[in-house]
């Protein structure tokens, strides 16, 4: 059951960022998604971007450059 609440918020902060990324509005996303809003998804979003620069370093400005427009 963790496991699937673990996955769920995965897939919340994946579509969040896929939303930024591509310019589209991120309220209605967050409206939907209240209750994943806490301390785990900014522990979660530490691990993403630690992991995708690990793996993807080439695209580590684009990463950047995504949660940047995020967080404004």
């Amino acid at each position: 059951m963790a496991n699937e609440a673990a996955n769920q918020e995965q897939n919340f902060l994946i579509d969040l960022l896929r939303a930024t990324y591509q310019n589209q509005e991120v309220y209605p996303i967050l409206q939907h998604n209240l209750s994943k809003l806490n301390d785990n998804l900014a522990l979660m979003l530490r691990k993403w971007v630690s992991d995708r620069f690990a793996k993807e370093s080439a695209n580590a400005s684009n990463i950047v450059g995504v949660i940047v427009n995020y967080i404004r």
